[in-house]
């Protein structure tokens, strides 16, 4: 799980699944772009996330080996 910045560039060096939370308007076109093209989810903007939304958003990518796969 990371802000939706610079951390994404190195997650996806390393192929890690993330999980994308908007702190910023300048984040709202990275989010989306990295989200359309399958490499994170994009949960939205911080003031607007539910701790069961993301709850659940944890739960299924920490066992979803496919998406793990995926963007390795």
């Amino acid at each position: 799980m990371a802000a939706a910045g610079s951390t994404l560039y190195e997650s996806c060096l390393f192929g890690v699944p993330s999980l994308l939370i908007i702190l910023a308007d300048n984040q709202v076109p990275i989010a989306t772009a990295a989200h359309d093209a399958g490499v994170a989810r994009n949960l939205g903007w911080h003031h607007a996330l539910r701790v069961d939304h993301l709850a659940r958003m944890i739960e299924a990518r920490s066992v979803s080996t496919i998406m793990r796969h995926l963007v390795s």
